[in-house]
């Protein structure tokens, strides 16, 4: 029911925004024409712009017959256009071919399509195709056909009896409206409920507990339109925007840049290792001296050299005690 109804609402509001809005509209009883998007008191878009809907009365199907007889002659059409149609008039062994290579397309369950199912997908009219053939169809009816019982198009009636002076057609913002279903949700801290979605606010604190209008985009869930039941603006609700960053982003950028600090200091600490594994220091060794046999100099100073690593410097200061003893 919620799809039919969705689509219903789409094509009101394209009538609405072509023809303008309508005193009375008249339906059947289906799900997809009567339901609350509809009709709700404070919510359906219908109560929203005034506008009165009437719908078929049981055992007087005189005013349905007029819907039934142009779905009749526009729908069949409309159908001939593609080769999935499968009327009376059709060809009966062409009908029974198509019908089998689409079944077996259905069937095909997301595996590779054989050549009969490959054909059967391009037979099948894109939505763009379909919705191309229904505007065309529909010019054709209502600029071309000419009605048996008006003598004239329907067009040409349309303009003779319409008065342009009490045409009413909407705003772009009002049209956008009818776009937007709207439910009753109660607010709690600031924030409102739809779908399982939790959406926030500021100003929703200041209508704590109450029950607000929540307009919806079925096409865009990132936020809502939130009005008073009388139908004045309070805010765009974003999805949850009452979560937040456990940190001041700043701060969490400065702990990554001491992060990539620390770990670029141990690399260059194992790469100075590596070198000293590769070059190590060059120790003299011990040679035999008669030094006991002559007055003995005071060795000269050796200065202390530059070390590049800690290991350096360990392995001279252990040949310089080494040689001092």
């Amino acid at each position: 029911m919620a799809e039919n109804g969705f689509a219903v609402l789409d094509a009101l509001r394209h009538g609405i925004q072509t023809h303008g809005v309508p005193a009375i509209y008249y339906s059947d009883n289906g799900g997809g024409e009567k339901n609350k998007l509809l009709d709700a008191e404070i919510t359906g878009i219908l109560p929203r712009f005034s506008i009165h809907h009437a719908t078929g009365i049981a055992g007087n199907p005189q005013g349905r017959g007029i819907i039934e007889r142009l779905n009749k002659t526009v729908g069949l059409r409309i159908a001939e256009q593609f080769e999935t149609y499968y009327g009376k008039n059709a060809d009966p062994e062409a009908t029974r071919k198509m019908l089998a290579r689409q079944l077996a397309y259905s069937n095909s369950n997301g595996k590779q399509l054989t050549v009969k199912q490959q054909k059967a997908r391009r037979e099948l009219p894109t939505w763009d195709e379909l919705k191309a053939v229904i505007a065309e169809v529909i010019h054709w009816y209502n600029h071309e056909h000419i009605h048996r019982k008006i003598g004239c198009t329907p067009a040409e009636k349309y303009q003779r009896i319409s008065n342009p002076d009490l045409m009413i057609y909407l705003s772009e913002n009002e049209l956008r409206d009818i776009q937007r279903p709207a439910f009753i949700r109660t607010t709690q801290r600031g924030l409102i409920e739809w779908n399982k979605h939790k959406y926030f606010h500021l100003d929703l604190l200041n209508y704590q507990g109450q029950e607000v209008m929540v307009c919806v985009d079925i096409h865009d869930p990132n936020w809502v339109q939130v009005r008073t039941k009388e139908g004045s603006f309070i805010c765009n609700a974003e999805f949850e925007a009452h979560k937040r960053n456990a940190f001041p982003i700043p701060f969490v950028e400065q702990k990554q840049q001491q992060r990539a600090e620390g770990m670029k200091k141990r690399a260059a600490n194992k790469i100075a290792l590596a070198e000293a594994e590769l070059n190590p220091v060059i120790t003299i060794e011990h040679q035999p001296s008669f030094e006991l046999l002559r007055t003995k100099v005071k060795p000269k100073e050796e200065p202390t050299p530059i070390f590049f690593t800690r290991v350096q410097k360990e392995a001279w200061e252990a040949r310089k005690k080494l040689m001092n003893e």
